[in-house]
């Protein structure tokens, strides 16, 4: 399939991360659609990708952070693009340093685990089935390398949030392990000629490439959508 075929819905594409997913995914040929609370953040999205790519890149305003919000925005999606072959989701801010957990407050908390936790789930209960039966599709998580480990003094509650992020990551691909379409997990990036190579076979290469790969290494048109600006910035998602 190739990428003029492939709709590739970016969850979070008007963030910092996301809007260099979202270009990147354009310039090699794919339609995009990309879903904020914020219609001036996607007015500023469209003006940041190239003016030949734009009548590629499709915007949508909703809110992916509630259950009914994340459905509501999956219909008008459908509505407007008719299908989605990808999901590449890179939700929440890209960075948080807000001081060490004593100086913090529950509400603090909630609103880190709300941003980086809970709307990963509900977006991934609203948009998975999309693309879950079907080989030729792909599902995406952009984690980053914050919950790994504590990046640096004051930064904890983004630890917090991005561990919460990776581990769900982790369930996903452990739960469903035959589900036909590809689950990826991505905590760092791939080089741009490698993320070519990968979306440029044939499905059957496609296919061989999958079975191989024991490590995580992304599949799929979602490994197109990291350049360098986006790998300096990608602490998290």
């Amino acid at each position: 399939m190739s990428a003029a075929d492939r709709t590739v819905l970016v969850l979070g594409g008007a963030g910092t991360v996301g809007s260099g997913i979202v270009k990147v995914l354009l310039e090699k040929g794919f339609r995009v659609a990309a879903i904020s609370r914020d219609a001036a953040r996607l007015e500023k999205l469209k003006n940041f990708v190239p003016a030949a790519t734009r009548s590629r890149l499709f915007t949508l305003v909703g809110d992916v952070g509630t259950e009914d919000g994340a459905e509501a925005a999956k219909n008008a999606l459908l509505q407007a693009v008719g299908k989605v072959t990808d999901i590449v989701s890179s939700l929440g801010f890209s960075w948080w340093q807000g001081g060490p957990p004593h100086t913090q407050t529950l509400e603090e908390l909630n609103k880190v685990l709300n941003t980086l936790v809970f709307s990963t789930f509900t977006s991934w209960k609203a948009f998975f089935p999309l693309v879950k039966d079907d080989c030729n599709r792909s599902y995406t998580f952009i984690t980053g390398g914050a919950g790994e480990r504590l990046l640096m003094p004051g930064t904890g509650f983004l630890t917090l949030g991005a561990a919460g992020a990776l581990a769900f990551c982790q369930v996903v691909r452990e739960e469903y392990p035959d589900v036909p379409c590809k689950l990826n997990e991505r905590g760092d990036t791939l080089e741009e000629e490698e993320m070519e190579d990968s979306c440029n076979c044939s499905d059957d290469e496609f296919d061989e490439e999958v079975r191989e790969d024991n490590n995580g290494e992304m599949q799929g048109p979602a490994q197109e959508g990291m350049d360098d600006h986006d790998r300096r910035e990608a602490l998290i998602k």
